[in-house]
């Protein structure tokens, strides 16, 4: 049985291509279901993120099976004739296996070291899981990737700030508005993200107020010293705000050009943590807005750009390649108890 991925991120396509492949979880079980009834391959896991959308599978035929061609024939795309294909990268074999190690430790993320990967990689294998599109091999990889990450974010001190995107857009408000003090931050978004980043402004001393759902019926959480206040009454008392970040998972725009052009005073900052984007790029023209792909370089804590890449260290590495083993190790084993069963 062998392993192939496919797939884009951050370092091949930009934000305008990205949100064009990125899936939300009802999305994703739509593909994972189809996949698993057309029976395309044995195993299959898609990992859909801010960074990337790559595709996993595991096949006997993984050798010459186009992993590419399984996700675009999944979106409705032909991979020969589709403008994107020049985006996707396809890897095969330890080339694949290192890759999701990697990448669920964060390696391959925008913000390098990126905490939020690791939740990302098992809400990935879990839906894969659900659909009874992940076979034994790929639920093996993913649980070893999984633990792999764990010990690296456990052992090794990859970086010393900006664990996140909501971190790094935090630090760059910071730099933005210099010393500024009584910054007014709306959040629109009560997610992961969005409540990442409100509770980090509140650290940083600013009055917050996070916009909630009034459909939502389970009980809605709030970061500690947060102000809320309806999604629909986000423009109300827009102007006393300095600072705008967005970061929903919302079809449609959270704040159009025309939501903001007439109005007499504007947010200095806008902040989009969006993919698909929240804010529409065209209200930049209004008012300073920054994308998630703004974040990178990152800003650190003394507000310089880091300019080079970083170097993962040998302590890193060494738990990449000892789970890497411990992979095959299993895949190994599973195959000799095969011949002895037959």
């Amino acid at each position: 049985m062998g392993i192939a991925m496919g797939g884009l991120d951050h370092t091949a396509a930009g934000l305008n291509i990205r949100e064009k492949f990125f899936l939300v979880e009802h999305r994703i079980q739509e593909f994972l279901n189809n996949a698993r009834a057309e029976r395309m391959v044995s195993g299959c896991a898609l990992l859909s993120t801010c960074n990337r959308t790559e595709i996993y599978i595991s096949d006997p035929q993984s050798e010459i099976i186009s992993p590419v061609q399984v996700l675009f024939h999944g979106l409705g795309l032909d991979e020969n004739a589709s403008e994107y294909a020049r985006y996707f990268t396809t890897r095969r074999g330890e080339e694949a296996v290192r890759r999701l190690i990697e990448t669920a430790a964060g390696l391959h993320s925008q913000i390098y070291g990126d905490d939020q990967i690791l939740a990302q990689v098992k809400k990935a294998i879990a839906l894969a899981h659900e659909a009874q599109s992940a076979d034994a091999v790929l639920e093996a990889l993913f649980n070893k990737a999984i633990s792999a990450a764990k010990k690296i974010k456990t052992e090794v001190r990859l970086r010393q700030a900006n664990p996140s995107a909501a971190s790094a857009a935090v630090a760059h408000i910071q730099h933005f508005f210099g010393d500024q003090r009584d910054l007014s931050a709306l959040v629109i978004g009560n997610g992961e993200m969005g409540r990442l980043a409100a509770g980090l402004l509140i650290e940083i001393g600013a009055d917050v107020t996070v916009t909630i759902r009034e459909y939502k019926h389970k009980p809605v959480i709030v970061p500690r010293g947060c102000r809320t206040t309806p999604y629909s009454a986000r423009f109300e008392n827009f102007d006393r705000y300095d600072v705008v970040l967005s970061a929903t998972a919302s079809p449609h725009y959270t704040i159009t050009r025309k939501d903001i052009q007439d109005r007499a005073r504007l947010p200095r900052l806008f902040v989009d943590l969006a993919v698909p984007r929240d804010i529409e790029p065209e209200a930049g023209q209004y008012a300073e807005l920054l994308n998630i792909d703004a974040l990178r370089p990152a800003v650190s804590e003394t507000g310089a750009e880091q300019a080079t890449p970083i170097k993962t260290p040998s302590a890193a590495l060494e738990i990449i390649a000892e789970y890497q083993q411990k992979f095959y190790d299993w895949l190994a084993y599973r195959d000799k108890l095969a011949v002895k069963e037959g």
